[in-house]
């Protein structure tokens, strides 16, 4: 027993005096004396003392790159060490997230270490690992043991640590952390510069005597490396540059060195805009008259074969000349959603390849939709199979026939088409044989079913009659797309009639697919097939594959909508609006069949209506279209024309955006980035403006909102996004004042020194009752100990019935000598 207040013993000499007394001389008062004697002892808060019981030990093991496997390592052995005495091990893993890989059990030393959580980061949430042990913290007695370098770049570990205290929860801490040889310690030069020379000043840092690589790099391209001898400590390294180019350039040290264990902080970069920076950006990988236009209109911009965010900066206009949309991905299409948002112009011109593959989520930018809406009712494509049944279809490849995969891949086809589309098939040995006639897909689709169920290989091989089959049957159909996917798996019959029929391909504005499955296939005719038609020849060498290809062609035919023909470009809704009033357009040999959304401004239309230039507006932005492309496949008779060179011009003053000055700048702070925005016109600070952006890269799409914090200055701020380039977008509800730039983020703040902190961990275990441990020592077992158990509550209550005893005995006593009368 022990007493938290012995001072208040000094009163239980007089309350067991006073019971001596009663006990000898007075007896009717021993309850109140034993009352008294009750309460002292309460008031000095005795406790009883028991062993622990069962013992509850959670592993708390830093996966950070600052500790790489020093915690886990070290980790192995404690958990042996605990499941030798008894101690049920839990373990938990912990990085920028944690994890649970093991719940508490009755392991032993040998049993096998759970496999490593594989999301492992830069930085540590040390109270994230702490908070998720005590959620599963049982009742028993438990303890934690924090493996780590005390090196958080994130959460509150103090407030975890109380909240553990409250709970009775000791945390013993045992500091690890791995070395590290060589580093990138800062990276400096200007940020803007003129067309020139430029400098640039690196330092690295060596722990230990390291021969190293130095590497200087431009916009991913390596130009200058060097080996040293580094020796402990801070050196010092320039590089000279003479850019030829304008616009953005993202320079880079790195440094290698053999078995350095943290490689994640060896590099740094740093942006610098050189020169004007150019105000239109062109993305495409071959020139066209996009390059001649733009010349012709004296106005400088930059052609990059594929754009990352960081290309956007300080960039008015964007045009994507034929470029993949659907190659875009998520970080450039964010970017440019927060380009044109800021009030920036983005133009598409999109042919043949800007529609490879789906657009995705860019779709959404765009004034024109490649969906056909549900009020359209016409067919819109036509599209005949011809599917070789020759003898050689009866091989088997995994135990199935090929043919039974071809009979599921066309049928798998048929469903993923419109309902409204025309289909048709032809089935080929050395005849054509039509198992359905083309017809609207919902007529004839259960009856091409049945036909493909009869279907079985047999005879010769010979592609022209069903080519030729294929081709009369489309030619007398009214739709807008009318397209053939011929498969075959076997040499076909030599005939004189294919130049023929190659030529009458090539006119006959129908599309071609060609799919050449195995080693035997005829690569030679079908190859020339599609190349006649400017289509796509696929050769596979599995059936297996063939389902998801009929499906993914049938799909990117149906969808990319391809017209081509003489077409003559006519005034649209929007025409005058957009310079084509009174203005005639020279004829198009074809563009992409898109529908315009219902606030779209159309300005050029097909004869049948459908939309060839039209434009909208998206934030402050503007976004137009242009269905068809500028490097001479459809538009020729564009590339000479004066009316369309002067329109050119008209269009680049609608979509150029007019934007005031604001100046961007950023900097790292800790574990945040700070981007700050200076806002001036004609001399004079502006104020109480509501500022918002965004910050877009790779891995990372942040908002940003922005404060006033001086006369014409604007602050926001964020958690480290990591090392990488971002571009951020800035700009005003109103629409007057927007800004983009480049940023350059070093690695995170937890790479940038290491061992131990030992000075954050302290609070951690001194605040909960923990030990310090070393040598990778156990923490004390709860069960030796002893759980102290208050009894004042128990010797109040006492002293109160005591009380109550007293009182009611006395009640008796006087009514037993009470004298009768």
């Amino acid at each position: 027993m022990r007493f938290l207040s012995p001072w208040a013993l000094a009163s239980l000499g007089v309350a067991a005096g006073l019971l001596w007394l009663t006990l000898q001389w007075h007896r009717p008062v021993v309850g109140r004396a034993l009352t008294l004697l009750l309460v002292a002892l309460a008031l000095a808060q005795p406790e009883i003392a028991r062993p622990h019981g069962d013992e509850v030990v959670f592993l708390l093991v830093d996966r950070s790159t600052s500790v790489g496997e020093a915690a886990r390592e070290s980790a192995e052995r404690l958990a042996g060490q605990l499941a030798g005495r008894g101690a049920r091990v839990g373990i938990i893993e912990f990085a920028e997230t944690a994890h649970l890989v093991r719940s508490p059990g009755g392991g032993t030393p040998a049993s096998p270490w759970p496999s490593p959580w594989a999301a492992q980061g830069a930085t540590a949430d040390i109270a994230t690992a702490l908070d998720l042990a005590l959620a599963i913290a049982p009742a028993a007695a438990t303890q934690l043991v924090l493996l780590t370098d005390g090196r958080a770049d994130r959460g509150d570990e103090l407030a975890a640590a109380h909240r553990a205290r409250a709970a009775g929860i000791p945390i013993s801490v045992l500091p690890v952390a791995q070395g590290d040889h060589v580093r990138a310690v800062s990276l400096s030069g200007p940020r803007d510069v003129p067309l020139g020379t430029l400098e640039l000043h690196g330092q690295v840092a060596a722990s230990r005597s390291t021969e190293a690589e130095v590497l200087w790099s431009r916009d991913g391209v390596v130009l200058e490396r060097h080996t040293t001898l580094l020796k402990p400590g801070v050196h010092a390294f320039t590089f000279r540059d003479r850019p030829d180019a304008h616009g953005l350039h993202r320079y880079r040290i790195e440094v290698l060195a053999p078995d350095d264990p943290v490689p994640e902080n060896n590099a740094l970069e740093w942006a610098v805009h050189v020169g004007e920076a150019p105000e239109i950006l062109v993305v495409g990988e071959r020139t066209s008259s996009v390059d001649v236009l733009l010349a012709g209109a004296g106005v400088t911009y930059r052609r990059v074969e594929w754009v990352n965010p960081e290309h956007l900066a300080r960039v008015s206009l964007v045009i994507l000349d034929d470029h993949p949309l659907a190659r875009l991905g998520t970080s450039v299409t964010e970017a440019l959603r927060a380009h044109v948002s800021a009030g920036g112009g983005l133009l598409v011109v999109q042919g043949r390849r800007a529609v490879e593959g789906l657009p995705g989520r860019f779709e959404d930018l765009l004034p024109v939709s490649y969906t056909v809406p549900g009020r359209l009712h016409e067919a819109t494509a036509a599209l005949v199979f011809v599917l070789d049944r020759s003898s050689s279809m009866a091989a088997r490849t995994m135990g199935t026939a090929h043919i039974d995969l071809l009979k599921e891949a066309t049928a798998s086809a048929v469903e993923a088409m419109h309902g409204e589309d025309v289909v048709g098939a032809i089935a080929f040995d050395r005849q054509a044989h039509w198992l359905v006639h083309p017809g609207l897909v919902e007529d004839v689709e259960a009856e091409l079913f049945r036909a493909l169920r009869g279907l079985t290989p047999g005879g010769g091989t010979d592609i022209y009659p069903g080519m030729a089959e294929a081709l009369d049957a489309l030619e007398e159909i009214d739709a807008r797309l009318r397209h053939v996917v011929v498969l075959s798996d076997g040499k076909t019959l030599p005939r004189l009639e294919y130049p023929a029929l190659y030529e009458r391909i090539a006119s006959s504005r129908v599309g071609v697919t060609a799919i050449a499955v195995g080693s035997g296939a005829d690569v030679e005719v079908l190859g020339r097939l599609a190349a006649a038609a400017q289509g796509e020849l696929i050769v596979l060498r599995d059936f297996r594959e063939l389902r998801s290809v009929f499906v993914g062609e049938v799909t990117r035919v149906t969808r990319s909508q391809l017209m081509e023909g003489a077409i003559q470009p006519l005034p649209g809704p929007a025409g005058a609006a957009w310079g084509l009033e009174g203005t005639s357009l020279p004829a198009l040999s074809g563009y992409v069949l898109t529908f315009p959304k219902p606030t779209a401004e159309v300005a050029v239309i097909s004869p049948s209506g459908d939309p060839l230039f039209a434009a909208w507006r998206f934030g402050l932005g503007r976004v137009a279209v242009l269905n068809t492309d500028l490097a001479g496949g459809w538009s020729e008779a564009w590339l000479d024309s004066s009316v369309v060179r002067e329109l050119w011009g008209h269009w680049l003053g609608q979509l150029w955006p007019i934007r005031g000055p604001v100046d961007l700048s950023w900097d790292t702070q800790g574990a945040e980035l700070v981007i700050t925005a200076d806002v001036e016109q004609g001399g004079r600070w502006v104020n109480g403006l509501a500022l918002i952006g965004q910050l877009t890269g790779a891995s990372a799409v942040e908002s940003l909102n922005f404060a006033q914090v001086a006369p014409g200055r604007y602050r926001a701020s964020m958690p480290h996004p990591g090392a990488g380039a971002y571009l951020v977008a800035v700009w005003d509800g109103l629409g007057t004042y927007a800004a983009t730039t480049g940023v350059s983020i070093a690695y995170a703040e937890s790479l940038q020194a290491f061992g131990p902190d030992l000075q954050r961990l302290e609070p951690l275990y001194s605040l909960t009752g923990g030990k310090l441990l070393g040598d990778e020592l156990p923490p004390p077992s709860l069960q030796e100990a002893r759980i102290w158990i208050p009894i004042w509550r128990a010797l109040l209550w006492a002293s109160g019935g005591a009380f109550l005893a007293d009182l009611m005995l006395r009640k008796l006593w006087t009514s037993l000598v009470r004298p009768t009368g």
